[in-house]
């Protein structure tokens, strides 16, 4: 996904490679900031749900959470 968008970038509105993807991780993580992406902002807040509820989706939160930032770091190799 991220490769798909940063050559969107490169290829539609001529930008440099570097740039691309700044912009690219910018809109794929949602997190508004180019220096910092977050792919697993949203995923953070259902692990800290309080009650049974937020015991049962916990480890699913922090699964999929480093699954994400795994998937990202692969992309970006």
């Amino acid at each position: 996904m991220v490769v798909e968008a940063v050559q969107h970038y490169i290829d539609v509105e001529h930008r440099s490679a570097k740039d691309a993807t700044a912009r690219a991780m910018a809109d794929i993580s949602g997190s508004g900031h180019r220096d910092r992406p977050d792919p697993g902002g949203g995923l953070r807040a259902v692990g800290f749900i309080p009650g049974l509820v937020g015991r049962l989706y916990q480890q699913f939160a922090i699964t999929i959470a480093i699954s994400v930032l795994i998937s990202a770091f692969v992309a970006l190799r």
